[in-house]
């Protein structure tokens, strides 16, 4: 029970730090954004950022413990839902600064087309997120 509370929490706190950053860098978007997918199931997502005339529109989803089972719920998830937002790009924001991220996982993501977005390298990607 407590370990569930710890990991929850690390969680919440992690979705915090992103949405400061995002903020603290002018970057606009919308919430808990929710799309029904080809299973009827639905799927939530942290963060979604409009599309400009310069970006196709970025949804971001936080992960707090990235390793395979986060990638392969992360798959499933993107896999039923982007036919609904194909001119998408999914950012899988990493905590890695105090968990130890899956090769593995990165990989296979990868190969999916989600964008893992370490948080300890997010500087590198305002330009992209701001656009």
């Amino acid at each position: 029970s407590d370990m569930f509370h710890l990991t929850n929490n690390s969680k919440s706190l992690f979705i915090d730090d992103v949405k400061g950053f995002l903020d603290n860098n002018d970057i606009r978007y919308v919430e808990n954004f929710s799309m029904t997918g080809k299973s009827q199931l639905i799927t939530h997502y942290d963060f979604i950022i409009a599309h400009s005339k310069t970006a196709k529109e970025r949804i971001i989803s936080v992960i707090n413990n990235m390793d395979t089972n986060a990638a392969k719920a992360m798959i499933f998830s993107w896999n039923d839902t982007q036919d609904n937002r194909p001119d998408s790009q999914l950012y899988a924001f990493i905590q890695n600064t105090d968990n130890k991220v899956s090769d593995n996982a990165i990989r296979a993501i990868e190969k999916y087309g989600i964008k893992p977005a370490y948080w300890s390298e997010r500087e590198n990607y305002i330009t992209e997120l701001s656009a």
